[in-house]
């Protein structure tokens, strides 16, 4: 199934595919008016081919109406052949002569036209030729001699008519019935096939187009696939990945600095805040050690940003979610104990078992609990529910999300109004393990205040 990819409009960009159409349209309506210019010359030289038509009619209907007369002559009867004959041509005039005796068989009596004087074709003359009559019209004039059983005669027919009408009966006739019902099927037939293989062609395209907004900084892996591409894109789709190659060897790069970074920073600051508390300062200790645990936090939280975009992390291990988070939770007892805040965990005793990576797992719940103890007050608990499902809730006590920061809560570095000294980075490495894990986090303001952050991650069975 082709999937249709949006594309943004850009200056002087153009569809490939409906230019191509136009052309091929351009091409036959070109090629359409050149045939029928030329019908239109070939008209003009033979504008008497489609008169002929209809002489050649009235000859066989006299042929057959010129018998034996009384007097062992010809004689003409009109006979019904002759008369449709005579109606089809319309305005018109004919002369039958015994060419033994030069007699005109059409009589007053038979209510047939003769023909004008003017201009008779000679004697043995057996052609076509327009005159002009003395009242300014056409005629159009044909002498033929044919046998009948009474004798040879002479026809001459006359018809008033116009050489441009003659000309444009005889193009409708070669062009309607000849040529155009040939050469518009040919036409549609032919900008359909070009349609379907410009579209077959230009599928390729779009699939790759597609596989292009799936790359992402999680997937920097991907490359663009080059089964079935046309060998005219081959180059594009080649140099495309080989700047995918380099951009990922680049951020490959960052990210082991980073990470490199972010280890070799967690001993100094250790021996630094134990040497800063071994001094036994009460006043030092309470103007410096906050700060030197803020950017321990923040190291730490960087190490685990790099650790979750490390192509080596494996998120493939099965474990229990319920034990993940109490081992979580125990870890991080002290911590809010210190604080004069409790952890209040509800959870059944079944296993809930999640495809991942349980280390990435408690780091983002850690984040999420951490996160929760700034914005509750002393004396009151973080609530962490495990939801079969599988979703882990973590509640604070704080003043809740507004609608402005629920558009960013979630991007890096960004820190509200009332961050308490956050960093911007826990909900950013919460929400990333979540994508790692195919869940997702949200968050919602609870009934009766506060914010509540919701893991969901597919269970397995």
């Amino acid at each position: 199934m082709t999937v249709a990819v949006p594309v943004p409009a850009r200056e002087g960009a153009f569809s490939l595919e409906r230019r191509l159409m136009l052309r091929l349209g351009s091409l036959y309506v070109a090629a359409m008016l050149i045939v029928l210019t030329i019908y239109l010359v070939l008209a003009a030289s033979y504008r008497h081919i489609h008169a002929i038509e209809d002489v050649d009619a009235v000859v066989v209907a006299v042929a057959g109406a010129v018998g034996a007369g009384a007097d062992g002559g010809p004689a003409l009867a009109v006979t019904p052949a002759l008369r449709r004959a005579l109606e089809r041509v319309g305005d018109g005039g004919l002369s039958v002569i015994d060419t033994k005796t030069g007699r005109d068989l059409v009589t007053p009596a038979l209510a047939v036209r003769s023909p004008s004087a003017a201009a008779e074709p000679p004697r043995g003359y057996d052609g076509d030729f327009f005159i002009r009559a003395r009242d300014g019209t056409t005629l159009y004039r044909a002498a033929r001699e044919v046998d009948t059983p009474a004798g040879r005669v002479r026809i001459d027919f006359e018809r008033r008519t116009s050489a441009a009408s003659e000309a444009r009966a005889w193009l409708w006739e070669e062009l309607g019935t000849e040529t155009f019902p040939v050469l518009l099927p040919l036409l549609v037939a032919t900008l359909l096939i070009s349609w379907l293989t410009l579209r077959s062609a230009l599928r390729p395209l779009w699939r790759i187009a597609e596989e292009a907004q799936g790359i992402a900084v999680a997937s920097t892996g991907m490359r663009l696939g080059m089964r079935g591409v046309p060998r005219e894109i081959l180059p594009v789709v080649t140099a495309a990945n080989g700047a995918l190659d380099r951009v990922e060897a680049g951020l490959r790069g960052q990210q082991r600095l980073m990470a490199n970074v972010a280890h070799e920073l967690r001993t100094p600051l250790a021996i630094l805040r134990a040497r800063i508390e071994s001094l036994n300062m009460p006043a030092v200790d309470a103007t410096v050690l906050p700060d030197f645990d803020r950017v321990a936090r923040m190291v730490s939280r960087l190490l685990a940003v790099a650790r979750l975009q490390s192509e080596h992390i494996a998120f493939d291990q099965r474990y229990d979610v319920v034990r993940t988070t109490r081992q979580c939770l125990a870890q991080m007892a002290p911590l809010a104990l210190a604080q004069n805040k409790e952890l209040a965990m509800t959870a059944d005793d079944a296993p809930i078992v999640v495809r991942g990576n349980p280390t990435a797992l408690a780091d983002a719940i850690r984040n999420l609990v951490d996160n929760a103890l700034r914005f509750t007050s002393p004396g009151q608990a973080v609530e962490i529910t495990v939801l079969p499902g599988c979703a882990i809730e973590v509640r604070d006590h704080g003043p809740g999300i507004s609608a402005a920061a629920e558009q960013r809560i979630f991007e890096r570095f960004w820190r509200g109004e009332e961050s308490g000294g956050g960093v911007g980075l826990g909900l950013a490495i919460a929400t990333e393990t979540a994508k790692r894990h195919a869940g997702r986090l949200c968050v919602a303001n609870a009934p009766d205040g506060g914010a509540v952050f919701r893991i969901e991650l597919p269970q397995v069975a």
